[in-house]
């Protein structure tokens, strides 16, 4: 985004070409970035990862039967 009246207009245009383009996605996909563009990342290697839907509501009321659980997977008391 460029605000209207700036005073450099070329100088906004190539960074903001520079910050859209491949190579920056690239970059930070290098270091670990999740980008909006396809590239390989660091993390993730060449596909995404695939989010969970997560119900916190649920995730709440079943807190002390997951605590349970994690408890005897990892053997340590979690207060």
């Amino acid at each position: 985004m460029i605000l209207k009246g700036t005073k450099k207009l070329d100088a906004c245009k190539k960074i903001i070409d520079l910050l859209g383009g491949q190579e920056f996605s690239d970059l930070m996909a290098a270091i670990g970035y999740v980008t909006p563009r396809p590239a390989p990342n660091a993390l993730y290697g060449k596909t995404l990862p695939k989010y969970i839907k997560l119900d916190l509501g649920k995730a709440s009321d079943d807190k002390a039967k997951n605590n349970d659980i994690w408890k005897q997977k990892l053997r340590t008391d979690f207060k």
